[in-house]
């Protein structure tokens, strides 16, 4: 097969993958309301253009008015507070990808990268990639003023799924 049709195959499968998850996560999260949704899209982009203040405090915004939200998932809470505790070691040129927070088995079913253990993996940036996949998907599906503005940041979150594209079969 020629490079490019391969390259255009692999695009296809990831953004294929990402759509499914994007449904499945749609369902999940119609309780957060279009200001959380905004507070989280705006997180998710501020972290992607390097903003880090903005984004840890969007974090901390949507992680307060989420959390008084009965019904919706720790695991989004969970999310959002590795988005603003690596914006701040971002922020602070700290450049150690340890986090203090990160997904378990109890978050599985809101992973959009789900792997074996792996040593060869350092579960911070695993769990970082999916805190990223997690609130982009949220974003989308609970705030209709964002959602242009990460459907045009797609290629961010594709770029992320691309360092996994092996092991997901991609």
């Amino acid at each position: 097969m020629r490079p490019g049709i391969l390259k255009k195959r692999r695009n296809y499968l990831m953004k294929t993958y990402l759509e499914s998850y994007l449904g499945r996560i749609r369902q999940s999260v119609a309780g957060i309301g279009p200001d959380a949704g905004h507070e989280i899209a705006a997180a998710v982009l501020s972290f992607k253009y390097g903003l880090y203040t903005n984004a840890s405090r969007n974090a901390a915004t949507a992680a307060r008015v989420v959390a008084r939200n009965p019904g919706i998932s720790a695991t989004i809470i969970k999310a959002l507070e590795m988005v603003r505790e690596r914006s701040d070691m971002l922020e602070r040129a700290d450049p150690r990808p340890d986090l203090s927070t990160i997904f378990d088995e109890t978050d599985r079913q809101w992973l959009c990268i789900d792997l074996p253990q792996d040593p060869n993996r350092d579960p911070s940036i695993i769990s970082m990639d999916n805190a990223l996949l997690l609130l982009y998907a949220v974003g989308i599906a609970t705030s209709s003023e964002d959602q242009q503005a990460l459907e045009e940041n797609q290629k961010f979150v594709l770029q992320i799924l691309g360092d996994y594209k092996i092991p997901l079969n991609l």
